[in-house]
């Protein structure tokens, strides 16, 4: 039952980094790579995208977009009824800090343009969101070249 749980809770992580990892390609952001579970650099979170610059050059509402993207995968993976109470869920906290923190530079309205963004993307780019989760949580460390073979697989020709 434990290994079940973990499992269960594994994939939730792969859906949440993988709503973050599709921001950063879809907003043209790089990064290294994204991970989860034992490849995890930081000890206070279960999965993280290792990002070669998140720094003064990124807008803030670019930033802001990126870090609701994990937490809105995530409330969409686990089908939630309201998809904006995805700030109610605790594995959400650590973003939701660092959303905060962002939001004090934006007034109200933009906080809410930023989080339409962010739904309006993790909605559109759900079929790579999905296949970018599934590769993440049967390897647990994907590189960024991997990421954006899967967000954009190769058409099939045809015979």
């Amino acid at each position: 039952m434990y290994e079940e749980t973990e499992d269960a809770e594994m994939l939730a992580v792969a859906y949440h980094e993988a709503g973050h990892a599709v921001a950063m390609l879809v907003l043209g952001y790089e990064f290294s790579h994204v991970a989860i579970g034992e490849w995890v650099e930081s000890l206070r979170a279960a999965g993280n995208v290792v990002h070669k610059r998140f720094g003064r050059d990124m807008m803030v509402a670019d930033k802001l977009v990126i870090i609701l993207a994990g937490p809105i995968a995530l409330a969409e993976y686990e089908d939630f009824e309201d998809i904006r109470d995805y700030y109610c869920d605790p594995r959400a906290d650590g973003d939701m800090e660092t959303a905060e923190a962002l939001a004090e530079h934006l007034s109200d309205a933009d906080y809410t343009h930023c989080e339409d963004r962010a739904i309006a993307l993790v909605r559109t780019h759900w079929n790579a969101i999905d296949r970018i989760a599934i590769a993440l949580y049967c390897t647990r460390l994907l590189s960024y070249r991997k990421v954006a073979a899967l967000f954009a697989p190769p058409e099939k020709h045809a015979a």
